[in-house]
């Protein structure tokens, strides 16, 4: 309980100050590190496996030996399990911020391997696989159709790339400038050694050559 009322609230702090103009972009950066930790504690006070195992509660050595979860407990901690990950994607849906939407698919992964952990439907590789394929595909799907789009652009997201940092978009910009104008390496030379050219030696009319 502790976990997820600090979670909500370092959320609910961090969320008021990502787009506050008096901070530097350093310190939106920031907020958006926090609300991201933040969700992550909700997440794992909430999953149904760290209430199963009593993580937080092994961790702070307060674990009750030999006490089961109670049955209520296990059903909240299996739809939280379930929703957490569809509301953080529904959020960064409608907030049209990336970091939550990444933040959305890590825990929706997460859920699965929760999922794996108590149905055993396939081996936890297999699950894995899947997922990752099933997420290359909607990742592909979506581009495609934003590209498709007229003027490249549905509901406000397109698939053009988008730079927050101006330093790194110019550093992209100037590189194959100086790639292009720097000249190429000396190729380095061999020493021919000593070559003997001939000549001649001789006094009083004899002569030679060698």
């Amino acid at each position: 309980a502790l976990w997820l009322l600090a979670g909500a609230v370092l959320t609910g702090v961090a969320v008021r100050h990502l787009d506050n103009a008096r901070l530097a972009p350093s310190h939106r950066i920031g907020a958006a590190v926090l609300t991201v930790i933040g969700i992550g504690a909700v997440y794992a006070a909430a999953n149904v496996y760290s209430l199963d195992e009593r993580l937080f509660e092994h961790l702070a050595r307060l674990a009750p030996s030999g006490q089961a979860l109670p049955r209520a407990e296990l059903l909240a901690g299996a739809l939280a399990t379930a929703l957490l990950p569809l509301v953080v994607l529904a959020w960064g849906l409608r907030s049209r911020r990336a970091f939550i939407l990444d933040t959305g698919i890590v825990l929706l992964a997460l859920s699965l391997v929760t999922l794996r952990h108590y149905v055993h439907v396939a081996p936890l590789w297999v699950v894995l696989a899947l997922s990752g394929a099933l997420l290359i595909v909607l990742a592909l799907a979506v581009e495609r159709a934003l590209r498709r789009a007229p003027a490249g652009e549905v509901a406000g997201f397109t698939a053009d790339p988008l730079f927050s940092d101006e330093r790194r978009q110019q550093m992209l910009q100037v590189l194959p400038v100086v790639t292009a104008f720097t000249p190429p390496a000396a190729t380095p030379t061999q020493d021919p050694g000593f070559t003997a050219e001939g000549g001649r030696f001789g006094g009083g009319g004899a002569q030679e050559k060698f």
